[in-house]
C-alpha cells in the first residue's frame, strides 16, 4: 500500500510540473544593452508606443504576443520593427504636477473663501494670488516632464525584443 500511494504521489508531482512547464508565456523587453536597466512587458501590461511609419501614438493593454509582434487592446497588431519608440511615465513628475497644480488651486480659493467669510478686505491678496498661480504654475511645468520617451531601433540607445519566458 504504501508502495502505490507513493507511486500516485510522484505522478501527481510530474504531471504538475509537466503542466506548469507546459504554459509558457512570452514578454516583451525594452532593455538597454550593455546595463542591467530594463522594463518587461507582459499580456495585460498597460503600454504606450509611437510608430515608425507615421509617429502615431498607440496606447492601451497588451492583449497577445506572438514571435515578432504584439496586439494592443485586440485591435491592432504591431511588429517590435514598426516600433519607434516606447513612452513610459514617470510617477514623480505626474504625481508631484497634478498635486501641485491641485494645491495651488485649493489654497488660492481656501484663502479666499476664508477672507470673504471673515470680511476682511481685499478678498484676493497679492500674496496669495502669487503663491496659487506659482504652485499651479510649477505643477503644470512639471506634469510637462511625465512621459519619458525611450527610442529603440538598432542605432538607437534601447531595443525592444520578445524574449521567451522560462519554464521551470
Amino acid at each position: 500500500m504504501k508502495g502505490n500511494a507513493m507511486t500516485r504521489l510522484l505522478g501527481v508531482f510530474v504531471l504538475s510540473i509537466w503542466m506548469l512547464a507546459g504554459h509558457s508565456q512570452q514578454f516583451m523587453l525594452l532593455e538597454k544593452p550593455g546595463t542591467f536597466r530594463n522594463f518587461k512587458y507582459f499580456e495585460g501590461d498597460d503600454i504606450m508606443v509611437v510608430l515608425l511609419n507615421d509617429n502615431r501614438e498607440v496606447s492601451g493593454t497588451i492583449t497577445r504576443i506572438a514571435d515578432s509582434v504584439f496586439v494592443i487592446n485586440n485591435q491592432e497588431e504591431f511588429a517590435v520593427s514598426e516600433v519607434k519608440s516606447v513612452v513610459r511615465t514617470r510617477f514623480f513628475f505626474s504625481f508631484f504636477g497634478y498635486g501641485a497644480m491641485v494645491g495651488g488651486s485649493f489654497y488660492f480659493t481656501l484663502d479666499v473663501v476664508n477672507r470673504a467669510l471673515n470680511g476682511d478686505s481685499p478678498v484676493v491678496t497679492s500674496e496669495t494670488a502669487i503663491i496659487g498661480a506659482s504652485l499651479a504654475a510649477t505643477g503644470w511645468l512639471l506634469s510637462q516632464f511625465r512621459y519619458r520617451h525611450y527610442p529603440v531601433g538598432e542605432k538607437r540607445k534601447w531595443r525592444l525584443r520578445i524574449m521567451p519566458s522560462i519554464a521551470l
